[in-house]
């Protein structure tokens, strides 16, 4: 009898809340946007949509794979885009910034974030 081990490494980074930077033995893995129970996962594959109750263990999971038909975009690429948003809010709350570029900076950051939570 042969007894087969391996080993995985997973390390999770959180860059915002809500945004973490997954890494595996290979190294960057995929980007993972959301919350506890709700969460939106991009990798090199596709992506995968995830609701569930926290703490209960039930879930349910949603996946869309790469086809040649899709257009190809790098994961820095697809990073870039979807923290552009917060990047620009964040350096918003600077006092030197109104009310008014704050309300149209976190307006397009709600948006982007919708947007990409209806991309099926």
């Amino acid at each position: 009898m042969v007894l087969l081990m391996t080993f995985r490494f997973n390390k999770r980074v959180k860059v915002l809340p809500g945004v973490r930077l997954n890494f595996g033995k290979k190294g960057f893995n995929s980007i993972t946007i959301g919350v506890r129970g709700a969460s939106f996962n991009i990798n090199k594959l596709g992506t995968k949509h995830t609701i569930g109750v926290p703490g209960s263990g039930v879930s349910y999971s949603t996946s869309r794979q790469k086809t040649n038909q899709d257009e190809s975009f790098s994961i820095l690429l697809m990073l870039g885009i979807i923290l552009a948003p917060y990047i620009f809010s964040w350096f918003l709350l600077r006092k030197k910034h109104g009310i008014f570029y704050r309300a149209i900076g976190f307006s397009w950051m709600i948006y982007v974030l919708v947007l990409t939570g209806q991309s099926n």
